[in-house]
């Protein structure tokens, strides 16, 4: 008699497939009763450990990556700070100036513009990066780099108002007053900026 692999049952040995469940005999060992779902349910266990412990790893790794590109972003940002910072902070009153005395007067012909609404617009980056920076070099050497990733995690610019209170609470108010100062010229460039080029499209 062949005893079916998968139910148990008998059946007789010229059977090729088990008269109770229809499964296949070709793997039926005679006088042989396998513990189909003992099998199953031990190797399911065995999967389900081991994609846990896969799936473990892989956070590791991701968060191990995290990590790295962090520190690696914060490495280039000082890098960054100490070669680039010196330069915008060169540029930022002559390019006010320009932008007050030159770009704003042009902005009162119509042909002009939307020109000057372009050069404005872009003129905010360069308030933004020098306030970011500064705001990144100060808070790093106060508060440490908990805080700077902190700030990075906050939409990638709460490094400025980081600066601005870690400055206001080491008495470094020349800082805060330069940082409160450009965060101002950043978004109030980019709002002027935006405004005139709509100005120009529509003909206004």
């Amino acid at each position: 008699m062949k005893k079916c692999g998968h139910c148990g049952a008998e059946n007789p040995d010229s059977a090729k497939f088990c008269k109770k469940c229809g499964e296949s005999l070709d793997d039926a060992v005679e006088g042989e009763i396998v513990d189909a779902p003992k099998a199953i349910k031990k190797e399911s266990k065995v999967k389900t450990i081991f994609e846990g412990i896969g799936g473990f790893l892989i956070m590791l790794v991701v968060f191990a990556a995290l990590i790295f590109l962090i520190f690696a972003f914060i490495k280039g940002a000082t890098f960054l700070s100490e070669k680039l910072l010196p330069i915008l902070v060169k540029i930022v009153i002559p390019l006010l100036i320009i932008e007050l005395c030159v770009v704003l007067p042009l902005a009162l012909s119509k042909k002009l513009k939307g020109t000057a609404g372009v050069i404005v617009y872009i003129g905010s980056y360069v308030y933004g990066l020098t306030a970011w920076l500064i705001g990144f070099i100060v808070t790093l050497y106060y508060w440490g780099v908990f805080w700077v990733i902190v700030g990075l995690f906050i939409a990638g610019i709460g490094v400025a108002p980081f600066g601005i209170v870690a400055g206001g609470l080491n008495g470094q108010w020349a800082v805060v007053f330069n940082l409160i100062v450009l965060i101002v010229l950043t978004y109030g460039s980019r709002m002027l900026g935006a405004k005139l080029a709509e100005d120009a499209d529509e003909g206004v």
